[in-house]
């Protein structure tokens, strides 16, 4: 659902309602990457980052924020802001997404060989994993899931981006 609250609060500026006020809705947003994919990016340096506002309300356990072919995702786990390498580990940031109804930045700059470092609002964490992604099992972008049909986000998300470079 397209709702009028955003991080600029700007009037016309628009967000993405999700799972706002809902305790077992499951709604994300899917992207096919199959024709010429561009985002299979597990063994380059790259930045997942998005807009989140928490329903105030949030109980889930897990939620993703963002993920792609079965490899990597940005998301959280009850509300700690978490990277994982799918199947191998995940990198959790000590960071806690407040439940304050505001919209918080949350970001992931992945150097592979290296490790990641994550972002809430500016604050980060630098965490070394050596590890690589494994292997892609889809070209499938979830935007607000880690994964078709799984742990969605409960709450509002909005300017979900992927760069090919670690900002």
């Amino acid at each position: 659902v397209s709702v009028a609250d955003s991080p600029s609060g700007a009037a016309n500026d628009k967000a993405v309602s999700l799972n706002a006020d809902s305790a077992t809705g499951q709604g994300f947003l899917a992207v096919n990457d199959s024709n010429s994919p561009i985002l299979a990016l597990a063994k380059d340096a790259f930045t997942m980052e998005a807009w989140i506002k928490l329903d105030p309300a949030d109980a889930r356990q897990y939620e993703g924020i963002g993920a792609y072919g079965g490899s990597f995702k940005i998301g959280m786990q009850n509300q700690q802001l978490e990277f994982t390498l799918y199947g191998i580990v995940d990198i959790t940031s000590g960071f806690f997404v407040p439940l304050d109804d505001a919209w918080h930045h949350v970001a992931a700059v992945w150097n592979p060989g290296v490790g990641v470092t994550l972002y809430l609002d500016g604050a980060a964490n630098e965490i070394a994993e050596t590890r690589l992604p494994r292997a892609f099992t889809s070209n499938i972008l979830t935007i607000g899931a880690e994964g078709v049909g799984g742990n969605a986000l409960q709450g509002m998300i909005d300017r979900f981006r992927i760069h090919k470079v670690a900002l």
